[in-house]
């Protein structure tokens, strides 16, 4: 996930991968896929620094009061950062456990000392704030039993708990349920044509899950849930995992990219402006084609070292971010009087973003790294560090 090293690697099966003949295996089910060492790939990190900024624009948007409506319907749009985080997070995982035997219980513990260390450090920060200053965080409010099913990664089905501990939660929930599935999703990578149903089928599945949650729950509870709830996010993660079996893009392909990765933009850009009307499945579809064209253009902004940076600290950068942004906050009504909304805006998020980022590459060299050297053993032989 974050080993630092650049590769000429596309989405699909990179060029360290071969396909071998597998005897009895039809050729519908398509090739065993035999997986050397991985070189990380930079544009990955490219991607979730895009993610880390668009997360940052709609939580720096929610402290100005006075931006004008476009300005807030386009920072609004950043929510969808996150998804794009689910779709590199399954590529990533499918990338470096494709064609290697998976012990589920190995898997699960090298994710838990991946992402806990940070996450629980965000607890601590935050429940300490939450009883020393006075910024309006919903730790406040949470309880013994919220605080036990966060420490457990399992606040993601409770409306109490999904996002009260640590500001933003609800993200890494859904991630930890995505792990849990993840080994039954791997097992369809040889049988293209059951990964591509289960995409679909996904779809379907995120959207009677988002009306169900509404409709059994009803009022704050079932609003609370319905977006962020794991199955609801599902789309994002294994579009990701389907993304890592394509095969090297042909002519034709890298004919089509360019065009794909503006419409899809244009697309986003569009949608960002119907706010109210704008569907999570379609922004999924659109960051899903959005992120193959980006691996078949690569342009080079998006593995400039600054953007490559932030997103291998951009789990770090997401847990602190917060708190930055609680720091400052009292001083944007003054921001908004003397620059106007949209001046201010933009400066609350440059400001979190210079500090946030200073925060998150003292975490991310201290308490990230750490642990994941620390666990390399546990995961299997020859899986990237971090992956």
């Amino acid at each position: 996930m974050i080993a630092p090293s650049l590769a000429k690697l596309s989405f699909g099966y990179p060029a360290n991968l071969r396909s071998r003949p597998s005897s009895g295996r039809s050729r519908e089910e398509g090739p065993d896929i035999a997986f050397r060492p991985r070189e990380h790939l930079a544009y990955l990190d490219g991607l979730r620094g895009v993610a880390i900024l668009a997360v940052l624009a709609v939580h720096a948007s929610q402290l100005v009061a006075s931006l004008s409506q476009p300005v807030r319907d386009l920072a609004f749009y950043g929510v969808r950062g996150v998804q794009l985080f689910f779709i590199v997070s399954g590529f990533t995982l499918v990338f470096a456990h494709a064609g290697r035997p998976l012990d589920p219980f190995s898997f699960a513990a090298r994710r838990f000392f991946r992402i806990a260390p940070m996450f629980y450090a965000g607890m601590v920060l935050y429940l300490v704030l939450s009883r020393v200053t006075t910024m309006p965080l919903s730790t406040r409010d949470a309880t013994g039993l919220d605080i036990a099913a966060t420490l457990l990664f399992v606040h993601g089905w409770m409306p109490s708990a999904i996002n009260t501990v640590v500001p933003g939660g609800w993200s890494i929930a859904a991630e930890a349920m995505f792990y849990l599935v993840f080994p039954a999703i791997l097992a369809l990578v040889p049988r293209p044509r059951i990964l591509i149903a289960a995409v679909f089928l996904s779809y379907v599945v995120a959207g009677l899950t988002n009306i169900a949650l509404r409709k059994l729950l009803g009022g704050a509870a079932g609003e609370a849930l319905a977006f962020p709830f794991w199955l609801v996010q599902l789309p994002a993660f294994i579009g990701g995992c389907w993304l890592a079996t394509l095969p090297h893009p042909v002519p034709l392909a890298r004919r089509i990219a360019p065009w794909s990765f503006g419409l899809a933009a244009l697309g986003m850009l569009v949608d960002s402006q119907l706010r109210e009307s704008s569907n999570l499945l379609v922004a999924v579809a659109l960051l899903t084609v959005f992120a193959w064209s980006a691996s078949v253009v690569r342009p080079r902004w998006l593995q400039a070292r600054p953007l490559v940076f932030l997103g291998r600290i951009s789990f770090s950068f997401y847990i602190v971010h917060f708190a930055v942004l609680g720091c400052i906050r009292p001083l944007v009504p003054a921001m908004e009087a003397a620059v106007g909304g949209d001046l201010a805006m933009l400066t609350v998020a440059s400001l979190t973003l210079a500090i946030a980022s200073c925060i998150a590459a003292g975490t991310f060299r201290w308490i990230e790294l750490p642990i994941i050297a620390a666990t390399r053993r546990v995961g299997q032989r020859g899986v990237p560090a971090g992956a």
